[in-house]
């Protein structure tokens, strides 16, 4: 998928130029970020070439767009843009500020810098981090519709910056948290979501397409087929050739190469709560909970698990280190595996070769399908080389 994000190619540039030549007439006027060939190259790739095709459902993206710099809520977003510089904000800074703080319990949309290993920015979203409380009003007041309109637009606007910076195609590497997720909670608690990101797909795909270079759906189950047949129905097949459905279980030592040490760093500190008590951690059956340390070069970090009911039976510990400025074809990292019994808790200690992060996962048993509980002890807090 790399020749996606090369710069318009010798081949693409005459096409360009008879796209642009069919609407030079409506693009008169209109900014950037809506009529470069990058912007051209973008939805031609999306119609595999086809400049007839292509002109027709850009033709639309434009009066879409034009018709979105008469709001005022689109006027202050490019303000805010333009006093930055080109490299990646927060996606927060979408809405206004005094907007932001519900925006992250509604849309809870994470942005990461160029940091992976393909040197592309990130966006992660986990399901259960959304607060349907919250939700329901928002979208009863039309706040919903509005910023998902406006990170749209804070999307194509920060890409386009960043691929004028890089001379490439920038996209996101878009990470979806599926952990915790369950089929009620996915066709009932979160179903407002669901509908809305369904609604949403068409206008994405005509209006904003290649914004994503893969969607990474971590942490599946069978959950994930009730989630995609929502809304396979209205994906087209380029969309849906950039999803990467990654088992539980496996995603653990899967995800390291393709995102990077920073990006997981910050992920996981981001998605457990701040008063998280490590000392009486349930863990339930079929998912996976999570900790990180930052460790430089020579650190050593040390821990123990310990299973706190009896005939709980074992919890599975594992951990894998993933340095710093990962390389793009770098091998997966080694994962180490061990189990806690109630009578026996394991403990582990691991020493930095280079920067970057340790990464531990706690699995229940098989048989724990209440759930059961471990406490996780860390040798320092806080943590080495915290970042």
């Amino acid at each position: 998928m790399d020749e996606d994000l090369e710069w318009i190619r010798e081949e693409e540039q005459a096409k360009v130029d008879a796209v642009r030549e069919r609407l030079k007439a409506k693009m008169e006027g209109c900014p950037e970020d809506m009529t470069h060939d990058m912007i051209i190259a973008r939805f031609l790739r999306a119609h595999a070439g086809d400049v007839e095709e292509t002109a027709r459902i850009m033709d639309q993206s434009l009066d879409h767009r034009k018709a979105l710099l008469e709001k005022e809520s689109i006027k202050a977003l490019r303000q805010r843009l333009d006093a930055l510089d080109d490299s990646l904000v927060d996606m927060a800074i979408s809405v206004p500020e005094e907007e932001r703080e519900r925006l992250r319990n509604v849309l809870p949309c994470i942005t990461f810098g160029c940091s992976t290993p393909s040197q592309l920015p990130s966006a992660m979203a986990k399901f259960t981090m959304y607060d349907p409380d919250i939700f329901a009003p928002a979208s009863d007041e039309g706040k919903i519709d509005e910023w998902f309109m406006l990170q749209l637009e804070w999307r194509v606007i920060v890409l386009h910056k960043l691929s004028i910076k890089q001379r490439r195609m920038v996209k996101f590497i878009e990470l979806r948290d599926m952990t915790h997720l369950s089929v009620w909670q996915a066709t009932w608690t979160f179903s407002g979501i669901v509908a809305k990101i369904r609604a949403s797909l068409t206008t994405i795909q005509d209006f904003y397409p290649e914004m994503a270079h893969t969607v990474l759906l971590y942490n599946t189950s069978y959950t994930i087929s009730t989630i995609l047949s929502l809304v396979q129905s209205v994906m087209g097949a380029r969309l849906t050739s950039k999803l990467q459905v990654m088992p539980i279980g496996q995603a653990f030592g899967d995800i390291p190469a393709l995102v990077g040490a920073e990006v997981i760093h910050g992920w996981i500190r981001r998605i457990n709560p701040p008063n998280l008590d490590w000392s009486a951690l349930v863990l339930n059956a079929g998912c996976e909970e999570y900790a990180t340390r930052w460790l430089r070069e020579g650190e050593q970090a040390t821990w123990k698990v310990s299973v706190k009911v009896p005939g709980s039976g074992e919890a599975q510990v594992r951990h894998l280190f993933v340095p710093s400025g990962l390389a793009k074809d770098a091998a997966a990292p080694e994962v180490t595996e061990a189990f806690a019994e109630f009578v026996k808790p394991t403990e582990g200690s691991f020493t930095a070769p280079a920067e970057g992060v340790l990464w531990l996962s706690l699995a229940a048993s098989a048989s724990w399908y209440d759930g059961g509980c471990v406490a996780l002890a860390w040798d320092t807090d806080p943590e080495p080389g915290a970042k």
